[in-house]
């Protein structure tokens, strides 16, 4: 967890020193929070192990135009 910690920081300085001066405190706060939950998200994903063979799931729904 201490790697999404170093990541989320590292983003949302860059985000800080790049757009920091148009922004407010609470929208400041708001994106550190959103860049957080989304490198725990990350993390979370990447830890899921995949195969070259591995395929999306996808859900065959047949059309059918008396069901419309």
């Amino acid at each position: 967890m201490e790697n999404t910690d170093i990541m989320a920081k590292a983003l949302f300085s860059m985000i800080q020193e790049q757009y920091g001066s148009r922004l407010t405190a609470e929208q400041l706060t708001e994106i550190y929070k959103a860049i957080e939950a989304n490198a725990k998200i990350a993390h979370t994903l990447a830890q899921v192990n995949l195969t070259n063979g591995d395929e999306p799931f996808s859900l065959f729904i047949p059309y059918r135009a008396w069901e419309m």
